[in-house]
């Protein structure tokens, strides 16, 4: 199994406001994988994850580098026939979760029904690790081609939940650094603008330690949520580094993954305040 040690001075906190990460590798299309292999890979996980769903995939994406940043936009093709789904493994607990699809390998951990101690990268990498060990296992088995990664993703997702007594525009002031408005904006001549809802978006290049050229792309989006299970207003904040590493042996993709972690613990922590490090009981590192 795949170890790592958390780094030194990179912050940590007790009670994150995390409510799911997920390890992804896409790769180059399984093309000769079809639905009668759906039973024989489950079978590969149903021990640990026996549960099992159905879902649409998802849209193949690559970071480019260049004057602007790519954005995600729907894509359309001629197909002779319909895409293969998105395959769950399911814990019986709910919380980890492994998604396949011909070019893509997720691992997750999440709460359910805001509900689950976030276990810590720590934890969660090696088992990525285990199950990309069964999935090449089982492609070179069934001799379905070989898995040939062209795109690594790691995603934080967190739930911050919003004071009763606040508007969405008063919890972003709260919970992010310089996020401050004037309080008479919009007031006098004839007419009056009440705020009702704001959210922010920021992507950064992304290096791997001791290279020159871009590795991937830090994204930060926060926006206003509401939790469906608990009828309770939150900020989304989400935290996502995708890139392509130049080298895609087990450890060359844990130094990505590590460098990406790392990447998002540092962005998280710069943007929000120290009244929310309290909250969250932030216990080391500096920013």
């Amino acid at each position: 199994m795949v170890t790592t040690r958390r780094p030194k001075g990179l912050a940590d906190y007790e009670q994150p406001p995390i409510d799911e990460v997920a390890i992804a590798a896409q790769f180059k299309e399984l093309s000769e994988f079809t639905p009668i292999h759906h039973g024989y890979l489950f079978d590969r996980f149903k021990k640990r994850f026996p549960k099992f769903e159905v879902h649409p995939p998802i849209q193949t994406r690559v970071e480019t580098f260049g004057r602007s940043v790519q954005k995600d936009v729907p894509s359309f093709q001629l197909v002779h026939s319909p895409p293969s789904p998105r395959l769950w493994f399911i814990s019986d607990d709910g919380h980890r979760l492994v998604q396949f699809q011909p070019n893509r390998l997720i691992s997750n951990w999440r709460k359910v029904s805001g509900v689950g101690d976030y276990p810590h990268f720590e934890s969660i990498l090696p088992e990525f690790f285990d199950h990309m060990k069964v999935l090449k296992s089982f492609v070179s088995k069934q001799k379905i081609g070989a898995i040939e990664i062209n795109q690594c993703e790691l995603s934080y997702f967190n739930n911050i939940d919003k004071n009763e007594d606040e508007s969405f525009v008063d919890a972003f002031c709260r919970v992010f650094r310089h996020w401050k408005f004037n309080t008479d904006f919009g007031s006098g001549g004839g007419y009056n603008l009440e705020r009702e809802n704001c959210n922010f978006a920021i992507s950064s290049t992304f290096y791997m330690k001791g290279s020159d050229e871009p590795s991937g792309r830090l994204h930060i989006e926060a926006v206003p949520a509401t939790k469906t299970d608990a009828d309770k207003d939150v900020i989304r904040l989400n935290l996502v580094v995708r890139g392509r590493p130049t080298d895609t042996t087990q450890a060359g993709l844990k130094k990505f993954y590590l460098a990406a972690r790392e990447a998002i613990v540092k962005g998280f922590d710069s943007i929000t305040t120290d009244e929310c490090h309290e909250m969250w009981k932030r216990k080391a590192g500096g920013r």
